[in-house]
């Protein structure tokens, strides 16, 4: 795409900054559940019914299915529109927090942990830096990046800090954990409303969007070709 039919895609996005501040905020709530134990680590285990190692298995569920789901990450991201994918990862991630807050098995655990992997690194995360990308130029793109990770900082804790405040309010039982994972539940699908309420829809595909999903496609095709050669290089 031509330096002019950039500037063209990005003035034809309304109150881009506005957009931006939304994508931002909800780069800071996204991953908030998905690392509960950060905050929560403890009243895991006491009202969960959770060992370490039954949380270190969650964990590495996530990390598995996270490292396999960005793999085919490069070509979902151009599948469907940018708008839905954000606005529905999100609030998709907050009914996965309702679930984990009526406390449920191991196995539900590790079920949802792998569930948040899929719509946080693999349907969000991707597709939240395309957006982010394509909402600046080669002369704001920098700009926006660093100020994604700075306000994706002061989200996070801002968020965290109320959830815990809340968690210490209601006096640090199981209700109280139930209190703050559904807190965390409701600011992620209220952040995935506002991405669908304010995040431009994306516009028809053109021939430049064709050329970047077949370069997408050809990325993945090749990654496919060298983990075969890989694998059989280790089988001879």
């Amino acid at each position: 795409m031509s330096n002019e039919m950039k500037q063209k895609a990005v003035k034809a996005v309304p109150n881009r900054w506005f957009v931006f501040y939304i994508l931002t905020l909800s780069g800071g709530i996204a991953f908030k559940l998905s690392s509960m134990k950060d905050m929560f680590y403890v009243p895991m285990q006491q009202f969960m019914g959770l060992t370490n190692t039954q949380i270190g298995g969650a964990l590495s569920a996530y990390g598995i299915v996270q490292t396999i789901g960005l793999i085919f990450g490069i070509y979902i991201c151009d599948m469907f529109s940018k708008k839905y994918m954000i606005g529905g990862s999100l609030i998709g991630l907050g009914a996965i927090g309702v679930y984990l807050s009526t406390f449920p098995c191991y196995w539900g655990f590790l079920i949802a942990f792998g569930a948040m992997a899929i719509l946080g690194e693999v349907t969000y995360w991707p597709v939240l830096l395309k957006a982010i990308r394509l909402l600046g130029d080669e002369k704001t793109q920098g700009r926006m990046f660093g100020f994604l990770e700075m306000g994706r900082g002061i989200i996070d804790v801002i968020v965290a800090s109320s959830a815990l405040a809340i968690f210490k309010a209601m006096g640090e039982g199981a209700s109280a954990l139930r209190g703050g994972l559904l807190f965390l539940s409701s600011v992620t699908a209220c952040a995935g409303v506002l991405c669908l309420i304010f995040v431009p829809n994306d516009e028809k595909r053109t021939d430049e969007n064709v050329k970047e999903q077949n370069r997408a496609q050809a990325a993945f095709g090749g990654m496919i070709q060298a983990l075969k050669i890989s694998i059989s290089g280790l089988l001879l």
